[in-house]
């Protein structure tokens, strides 16, 4: 004789285990998408342009923020009207020439703002870039340590600050600042390159 109870239990007990994994597909969020290793950043990338803010940008600072730690962000040849804070470990690089920026390279255009590049993190590396218009500051390090500033030309002008400088590297350890084409123009007291409170830099060929 068979038991009708027993017959019911099996249907309903998979019925119960679907809705579950059902509800638990819908409360749990989708697992985040790891934060890519290389980001390529050109003037003429748009919404149209393939894989744009994912893994191609127009703005520097955009891209900064999106790649992973330790990633490599490629920097096409092109005027960037913004300034720049790096604040996790990576490589911000251009594709030109990196011995030679400057006209017709990868400039970074600060319009005004006080610092051009900031840097608070280690393990950063910065280099081909001409950086301009600043108007106290060029490339800021600070608190961090294992930073290369490489083959950059940077130019500072103000007339209003009391002090204008190219490269100020203040509080970290490990720092090579070498090829960099430095000015810093105006009526106050200028410096091309500041290192203060650093231990271990490697300052040459600048």
């Amino acid at each position: 004789m068979v038991d009708s109870r027993a017959t019911g239990i099996r249907p309903i007990t998979a019925l119960f285990l679907l809705t579950v994994l059902i509800c638990v597909m819908l409360v749990t969020p989708a697992a985040a998408e790891a934060p890519p290793d290389r980001i390529s950043v050109n003037t003429s990338y748009n919404e149209d342009t393939p894989d744009y803010g994912v893994l191609n940008f127009s703005s520097v600072q955009e891209a900064v923020n999106r790649v992973a730690e330790g990633g490599e962000v490629w920097v096409y040849n092109g005027t960037y009207n913004e300034s720049v804070v790096i604040d996790r470990s990576m490589t911000v690089m251009t594709v030109s020439e990196p011995s030679c920026p400057g006209p017709g390279g990868v400039t970074l255009n600060a319009q005004g703002g006080a610092v051009g590049v900031e840097i608070t993190a280690s393990g950063v590396s910065f280099s081909g870039f001409e950086v301009v218009n600043a108007s106290e500051v060029g490339v800021y390090v600070h608190g961090a340590g294992a930073v290369d500033i490489l083959h950059n030309r940077i130019t500072v002008s103000n007339d209003a600050c009391a002090l204008t400088c190219g490269i100020l590297v203040e509080d970290g350890t490990d720092v090579c600042i070498e090829g960099n084409e430095v000015r810093a123009i105006g009526s106050s007291t200028q410096a091309g390159i500041t290192v203060d409170e650093v231990t271990d830099a490697c300052i040459h060929d600048n």
